[in-house]
């Protein structure tokens, strides 16, 4: 199905179910109409038998007894039942949802150029419609993601070179293609449909989402390529540190197994490189020490697994995680290790002791 064929098809629905929609609503209305009604002659009855007998506690020779008086009227019957009724505004608000989706999804269709944010919830809208109600859903579905699709890797092909130009022009070789790039360990994840571009270490997220913008992405990278790659650290000083921290987490785990959780470890020496004036006097945000998962990862590469430090004669081992770990951030660390985003792999356990 052609984009004007799937335009026309959508607001010809458009125009059947709303006048659909127009009777439905009418017909509601209606029914509450006549309940309203039938309410109202029940309370003006019951008013007039209250008066009438407050009336003759006065006068009582003037009116024949209250018995005299016409009996109440039933209560209110609604034309339709309870359930009926239910199903009726039910179908109505099924409807609604229903028109919204067809203009959205049309409207999108018809933007110059074509903006994939606008057919992706279009396409969201479309894909919580029920065939029940629309037959046409799985045929509209399948022709509209289709062109969601094409606009996309269009997009990313167009913005792919984008990118890898900006970079070049810095001395900078982008690999990959869209919506997964890569330089050296860090990894570029575009999001299309969100507009959006993500930077990790590895798998270890850095920074915040930028615009899809090359000018901000080269930012993006440039500024955690400082936080990571250019901290001046003496490496035997933070072989200690972690030692230190080490040595806490294995305290109040209170076994005597030499493993620790590594991610304890990094939070422990993350708190421990804090100012006294954070620790001790007014821990705010702006007295905080940043020491991210990713300038740990880097960190635990360069001093264990390049330097090969050791600490007092004792060597730090790391054991790699479980499957189950590596799904858990409170429980594992992407170390990147090689020379690509996925050079690495998870390690969940630290330990140190003697070699030979």
């Amino acid at each position: 199905m052609s984009r004007q064929e799937l335009i026309d098809l959508l607001e010809q629905l458009r125009e059947r179910y709303a006048e659909r929609k127009k009777h439905l609503s009418a017909l509601l209305k209606e029914i509450k109409s006549d309940y309203d009604e039938q309410r109202k002659v029940l309370s003006r009855r019951s008013r007039v038998k209250e008066v009438y007998v407050q009336y003759r506690l006065f006068y009582p020779e003037e009116l024949p007894p209250e018995e005299a008086l016409a009996p109440e009227p039933p209560p209110p019957i609604p034309p339709v039942d309870e359930a009926a009724r239910n199903r009726m505004r039910n179908n109505e608000r099924a409807l609604a949802n229903l028109l919204e989706a067809l203009s959205v999804a049309s409207k999108a269709l018809q933007s110059e150029p074509l903006d994939v944010v606008k057919l992706a919830k279009g396409q969201e809208l479309l894909a919580k419609i029920k065939p029940s109600l629309l037959p046409e859903q799985p045929a509209i579905l399948e022709s509209y993601s289709a062109l969601l699709k094409a606009e996309s890797e269009h997009l990313g092909s167009t913005f792919g070179r984008i990118l890898y130009d900006a970079f070049a022009a810095e001395g900078l070789k982008l690999e990959g293609n869209p919506p997964h790039m890569h330089i050296g360990r860090f990894r570029i994840t575009l999001d299309f449909l969100k507009r959006s571009a993500r930077l990790s270490y590895g798998k270890e997220s850095v920074g915040k989402s930028v615009g899809l913008s090359a000018e901000l992405i080269l930012k993006e990278y440039h500024a955690a390529h400082r936080e990571i790659y250019e901290r001046e650290i003496d490496g035997k000083d933070w072989l200690k540190q972690l030692y230190e921290a080490w040595r806490v987490v294995r305290f109040r785990q209170g076994d005597k197994s030499s493993d620790a959780n590594l991610v304890a470890c990094y939070i422990e020496m993350a708190l421990r490189n804090q100012p006294d004036s954070f620790l001790r006097r007014e821990p705010r945000k702006s007295l905080f020490k940043e020491y991210t998962r990713a300038q740990f990862a880097y960190d635990v590469d360069r001093f264990i697994f390049r330097q090969k430090l050791r600490h007092d004669g004792l060597t730090p081992f790391l054991r790699n995680a479980s499957k189950a770990e590596t799904n858990v951030l409170e429980r594992s660390i992407w170390i990147v290790d090689g020379e690509t985003p996925e050079g690495g792999s998870y390690m969940s356990t630290l330990t140190f002791r003697k070699e030979g």
